[in-house]
């Protein structure tokens, strides 16, 4: 009996271990060393290195090749991944389109991918002059409206370590320091909404909101041309605000009152 207790402990250590090897790559945007990846988790080189020995085996991580040195998050977690995703997409979809139907203007679902936007769905304006972002294009978290909205559930400490102290600017009005984006975050955990005055296209605005769903984080957005922005955001706060009550109530009601 004791060696079956002792067993499961070991077992609960391991998967707790390689979690905390996933989660620290998961917060850089380049390969690790084992010694970079021991320091982030407080293990010993010689665990990391049967750790990712296991993960690898598993494809849970890659090691080296085409895509640069170091260790990697791999395939595997992409395709775990977008199976929950594909819920998630399927339960919010009927939300972005009400939002969509109200407000005639571009909306979106996404998540963040290391110290990008990868877009989810999206139903884009029908209007002539309309924002058309590329569902494909991965962009920087900074620039955007739902980026920010993904930035603001994470501490300003996690902030640091993914995006560093200096800031690649898409046009003149993005954000290009850190400390400009901790003071904009703070502004979007108090209120909720974040911005895109033109920050990541010259013309071009956005709004987003965050999206609970257990521990994973996703953003609902509304762009928009920059002309029409300003006089129609008391609407879209809104909508806005529907849309992420109703999506967070119907995941809560299918993932259990965790969420």
């Amino acid at each position: 009996m004791r060696n079956t207790i002792e067993d499961d402990r070991v077992g609960i250590q391991s998967i707790a271990r390689a979690a905390a090897v996933l989660r620290a790559l998961g917060q850089q945007h380049q390969g690790m060393s084992l010694g970079e990846i021991a320091g982030a988790v407080g293990l010993p080189r010689s665990t990391v290195q049967r750790l990712v020995q296991a993960l690898q085996q598993e494809r849970l991580v890659e090691v080296g090749g085409v895509a640069g040195p170091g260790v990697r998050l791999g395939p595997a977690l992409a395709e775990l991944a977008g199976s929950i995703r594909v819920d998630v997409v399927r339960l919010a979809r009927p939300h972005l389109q009400a939002l969509f139907d109200r407000l005639r203007e571009t909306v979106d679902i996404s998540q963040a991918q290391g110290r990008q936007v990868q877009f989810l769905d999206q139903l884009v304006s029908d209007r002539e002059l309309r924002a058309v972002p590329s569902k494909d294009t991965r962009l920087s978290l900074h620039c955007m409206a739902n980026g920010k909205a993904l930035l603001a559930a994470m501490s300003d400490a996690e902030v640091e370590r993914l995006m560093g102290p200096a800031l690649s600017p898409a046009t003149a009005r993005s954000i290009t320091s850190l400390p400009a984006l901790l003071a904009e975050l703070a502004e979007v955990r108090r209120t909720g909404f974040a911005y895109d005055r033109q920050e990541l296209t010259e013309g071009i605005c956005a709004i987003g909101v965050g999206i609970k769903a257990g521990e994973r984080r996703y953003a609902v957005s509304v762009a928009m041309p920059a002309q029409r922005f300003e006089p129609a955001l008391p609407a879209i706060r809104a909508a806005l605000l529907m849309c992420e009550t109703g999506i967070e109530t119907d995941l809560r009601t299918a993932m259990g009152p965790g969420l």
